[in-house]
């Protein structure tokens, strides 16, 4: 199906090309940043549903070729995974998610940006 086509595109220039995903779909607008570019893979948009459903049915799609944007998201949260995995009700987990949010609010450890925000990574 459809899949192993999308897997034989990525497989073409995976290991052959430098790449960048975007979401941009006009290539004259890369051509003052890239160059020497070559290639522009524009595949089809996926939403959330469906890549749900495909999952469901054991269909795994190539890295790189979904996303989605999550608005608001938090970043750096490091809750701690044990705690969602344990055979606790999914009350108390909730519970417990609540107090350790309210403890990272009260230090002052949540920052909220309204704007769009760029973060430089170290």
């Amino acid at each position: 199906p459809s899949e192993k086509r999308a897997y034989k595109i990525v497989d073409t220039y995976k290991t052959r090309a430098s790449l960048d995903r975007t979401s941009q779909t006009l290539i004259d607008s890369f051509k003052k940043v890239y160059s020497d570019l070559t290639a522009l893979f524009i595949f089809p948009s996926f939403k959330i549903k469906t890549v749900l459903k495909l999952a469901g049915q054991g269909i795994v799609l190539p890295t790189g070729i979904t996303r989605f944007t999550v608005s608001p998201r938090a970043l750096h949260l490091n809750y701690p995974l044990h705690e969602l995995s344990s055979a606790k009700p999914v009350e108390y987990k909730q519970e417990y998610l609540d107090n350790w949010i309210e403890q990272r609010v009260i230090k002052k450890g949540v920052r909220l940006y309204s704007e769009a925000t760029f973060l430089f990574d170290e």
